[in-house]
């Protein structure tokens, strides 16, 4: 028999009993009672589309894998088993919980507005991403955090006249936006009850700052006071007012020293319904001056960032983000062609000046790429604005300085209005290889000029038009492309009385070089020459 089989069992009675071994001997027993001990190891229990509790009357996670949604190589029910945390309010912000963050209410002031949370999602504003239930209080504020925060606004009013103490009311605050129509300029307001926010701008509530109390014990206890609920609740919050201060120098300082967050304010054009800004009346009896968290940022950075504006290094004067290409292209050319600017209170560059601020791109500070066709630049004062549509000029926007790739061998990207030097100093033999694509991409016309606000009489086509090449000495013109295309010229001649019966030849037609009027040329029987 092969030795491999298992029915082989050497004859072993001739040897000494306790020299017997397992090698080479099967023992079907044994090694059945092996592999029931090795499946029972590793065997893991059924999957079932029901719950289990454990011993200690929790809620056991293991349920199918299609059920919970889990896709192959993603997320499984193992790794969230073994990455799982216990989520308390003390470790972690979730759903319907309070927090504090800015609004800009009506476009020129910052308010305090406190909140509780209806939506935690993983991403961006306005993104579909996935929400999620919980995040841990460490990740909030990181800059790197990725996380949105969706609540409604509380409409609080103070319960006492020096505002010491503050509840909600039972409502929302409503803010409006203002929407036109594309077929007329009226304006309609939308209602919304709904605020998003980054995480990076909110200030969670911890439960030992605000107070769960019942409507109708206020109601009893600032009945004099005239304060009224109109709310069905049965329950609101109080907050003292040592508390409103805390949070808000805590988020005010957060914000005017971090530039980024700027933009991630929230942007409304006015309070619809509710009580909002937070505001006490002065109270003359009590010498108390009154409080309202809100305050004016109009002329600050936070302003030009929330209203999508930005200076002007070289004027200082404030422009749109969206127009920052178009109004620095001005003082390019200006200063590239060398026309005086009087509002430049600071220098462009002459060396490869960027479209969006006017230092030189070889800094190191402003380089540029092309990503999704559209700008892609390390300067902070660049707009990803859409390459295609900026490269068409219009009496709005007669810039067309965008970034372009060089056709050539260096593969460089430099904006247009940069191209000159560049083929001055890379290609000087540029135009026998350009093609005419790549002519009418770096063409900066005259009327262009003009919209920057180059004067008339300076205004330049470039590149310049190429001069036509004339045939050498004793050669021929062999294409008829290379005549020139001006109407052919009616001979007049001195004899006018034979002048029907003269031959009437036609020649390519002179043009003055002082002006464009047609000079007549005067023929005779006894010319050889034209005169």
């Amino acid at each position: 028999m092969h030795p491999k089989n298992p029915a082989f069992m050497p004859d072993l009675s001739s040897k000494p009993r306790d020299l017997c071994c397992p090698v080479g001997q099967y023992n079907f027993e044994t090694r059945m009672a092996l592999d029931e001990a090795q499946r029972i190891a590793t065997a893991r229990e059924p999957h079932s589309v029901f719950a289990d509790i454990d011993s200690e009357g929790n809620k056991c996670h293991k349920k199918a894998i299609r059920v919970r949604g889990f896709t192959i190589g993603g997320k499984t029910w193992e790794r969230e088993g073994t990455n799982s945390e216990i989520v308390s309010p003390s470790t972690h912000f979730g759903l319907k919980n309070l927090f504090a963050t800015f609004v800009c209410y009506n476009g020129t002031h910052l308010g305090l507005a406190l909140a509780r949370s209806t939506l935690i999602k993983r991403g961006i504003p306005g993104s579909k991403s996935p929400s999620i239930s919980a995040v841990p209080l460490a990740e909030l504020t990181l800059p790197s955090s990725p996380f949105t925060i969706c609540g409604q606004i509380f409409s609080l009013l103070p319960l006492e006249q020096n505002g010491s103490r503050w509840a909600w009311d039972g409502n929302y605050v409503s803010l409006s936006l203002k929407k036109k129509k594309p077929e007329s300029a009226d304006v309609s307001h939308i209602k919304n009850l709904q605020l998003t926010v980054s995480c990076q701008l909110i200030e969670p509530i911890p439960l030992d700052e605000s107070s769960e109390v019942l409507i109708s014990d206020l109601m009893a206890q600032y009945d004099e006071t005239g304060i009224c609920f109109e709310s069905e609740r049965e329950k609101t919050w109080v907050f003292s007012n040592d508390f409103l201060l805390s949070v808000w120098y805590r988020l005010r300082e957060r914000i005017e020293k971090d530039s980024t967050l700027h933009d991630k304010i929230p942007l409304f054009n006015g309070v619809h319904d509710g009580i909002y800004p937070y505001e006490a009346q002065p109270n003359p009896n009590e010498d108390y001056a009154g409080v309202i968290y809100a305050y004016s940022i109009v002329d600050t950075p936070i302003f030009e960032a929330i209203t999508n504006r930005q200076s002007c290094r070289i004027c200082s004067k404030t422009v749109k983000s969206s127009d920052i290409q178009n109004h620095v292209g001005q003082h390019i050319r200006k200063a590239l062609r060398n026309i005086h600017d009087e509002s430049a209170k600071y220098p462009v560059s002459a060396d490869y000046p960027c479209g969006t601020c006017g230092r030189s791109i070889n800094d190191n500070l402003c380089q540029i790429r092309i990503k999704s066709k559209k700008l892609d630049s390390d300067c902070p004062s660049a707009y990803p604005f859409l390459i295609k549509a900026a490269a068409k000029s219009s009496k709005s926007r007669p810039c067309t300085n965008i970034p372009i790739q060089c056709p050539f061998n260096c593969d460089q990207i430099h904006w247009k209005y940069n191209f000159p030097q560049h083929l001055k100093e890379r290609h000087p033999s540029w135009r026998s290889l350009a093609s005419s694509e790549f002519i009418a991409q770096i063409t900066i016309t005259p009327e262009e000029e003009v919209g920057l606000g180059i004067p008339g009489t300076n205004a330049l086509l470039w590149p310049p038009l190429e001069p036509p090449h004339s045939p050498a000495c004793g050669q021929k013109r062999t294409s008829s492309a290379a005549m020139s295309p001006r109407t052919p010229r009616r001979l007049y001649c001195k004899d006018v009385d034979n002048r029907n019966k003269l031959p009437r030849l036609s020649f390519p037609l002179p043009i003055s070089s002082s002006t464009s009027r047609v000079v007549p040329v005067v023929y005779s029987e006894t010319d050889d020459v034209f005169q």
